[in-house]
């Protein structure tokens, strides 16, 4: 069975967080062994898009925390749910750091292959 992972990506709702959303699941999908789902999918409000991802983060194995996580509502209450609930909590650059490239270098060579 796969394992999952939430990836939390600051100001979810905006068109720049959509495409960085696009870029960690195909990262994520790439380097490691997780199926990845992000707090951009089904974005509807900032009261929904929390309650949904609340209810999937507590069927996650691991929630990653992109870069601003910290001054994103959002995401400091997924990182409240996944300590009280034991889901291991990764930073991007923690994550970042067992690979043998960064996100950015990914996201800049998808990009430039696209």
């Amino acid at each position: 069975m796969k394992r999952k992972v939430l990836i939390a990506v600051p100001d979810s709702g905006s068109a720049k967080a959509k495409e960085s959303a696009t870029l960690a699941k195909k990262f994520f999908r790439e380097f490691s062994k997780y199926d990845s789902i992000t707090t951009t999918d089904n974005y509807e409000s900032y009261p929904l898009a929390l309650g949904r991802s609340i209810s999937v983060l507590v069927q996650m194995d691991m929630l990653i925390l992109m870069s601003g996580w910290m001054t994103d509502i959002m995401c400091l209450s997924l990182h409240d749910v996944a300590t009280r609930h034991g889901i291991t909590i990764m930073t991007e650059d923690e994550f970042m750091a067992s690979h043998s490239i960064s996100f950015g270098e990914f996201a800049t060579n998808y990009l430039n292959h696209k």
